[in-house]
């Protein structure tokens, strides 16, 4: 008798919070997108393209090591054909 009554309750009790519309209460998100809910904690968060402003395509870095990866792959060239 009592777990056929908690049972009731507890279906009752989910109606009423769909019912309600409780965002989360019963999907992860409530149907909103990531963007939509609170950001996280800055140390938290993954860098968007904005966060990382000083970041250059091609700087002098990436070309020092492209030319280091050229030179050996041009040395590597005869020991590998292809496998």
């Amino acid at each position: 008798m009592r777990s056929i009554l908690f049972g009731i309750l507890a279906l009752l009790a989910l109606i009423v919070i769909s019912a309600l519309g409780v965002p989360g209460a019963l999907a992860q998100g409530g149907g909103k997108s990531q963007r939509d809910g609170p950001q996280a904690a800055v140390g938290h968060r993954q860098p968007t393209g904005q966060d990382v402003q000083g970041v250059q395509k091609g700087s002098s870095a990436d070309q020092a090591v492209k030319k280091a990866d050229d030179n050996l792959n041009k040395k590597l060239g005869g020991i590998c054909r292809g496998c």
